[in-house]
Order: structure tokens, then sequence, then C-alpha cells
């Protein structure tokens, strides 16, 4: 078994990176839009209303879900003003 070069080994990681990355992206949903929350959408579940048609839990979580980064894990940190990313939704929510 040979070797590796510290250069080679590094070239290898990075490839794996890009691997990696690229195969989050493909399996990111697309998005319909971003969203800026407002004073008529001041909840999750107003704002799966208005974009699913549904207000009901298994939606306004999917939109947790997708922003758990800006939301920090919970519903309660929506506040107005701040921007949304709304996904297509997954094939087991759809209509």
């Amino acid at each position: 078994m040979k070797k590796l070069t510290d250069k080679e080994r590094e070239k290898l990681l990075e490839e794996r990176k890009k691997e990696i990355i690229a195969r989050r992206e493909a399996a990111k949903p697309k998005l319909i839009t971003t969203y800026t929350v407002t004073e008529d959408t001041p909840t999750l579940s107003h704002i799966s209303l208005k974009f699913y048609g549904h207000a009901t839990k298994p939606y306004w979580m999917y939109l947790l879900e997708h922003n758990t980064e800006a939301l920090k894990g919970s519903e309660k940190r929506v506040r107005i003003g701040m921007q949304l990313e709304i996904p297509e939704l997954p094939d087991e929510l759809k209509d």
C-alpha cells in the first residue's frame, strides 16, 4: 500500500469536501421565495397557510426545520421583519 504525501492527502480531502457539499445542495428543496414576516403573518402557521394553504403542524414545522438556523429551533423566535426561506413542499405534504 502506497503512502500518500501531504499534498496528495490534502487534494483528496478537498475533493471529498466538494462531493459532500454537492450532495447536500442536491438534497435541498427548491425555494419558492424568501419572505419577510409582516404583522399580517406573525407566526409560522400564518406563513404556512399563506404559501401552502395549510396551517397545521406538519406544514409550519417544515418551515421551522428549513429555517432552523434563523429561528434557532423555536417557532417562538419569529419576528416581524425577519426573512425566512419558503421551500417547495416535499411530496408527502403535497395535496
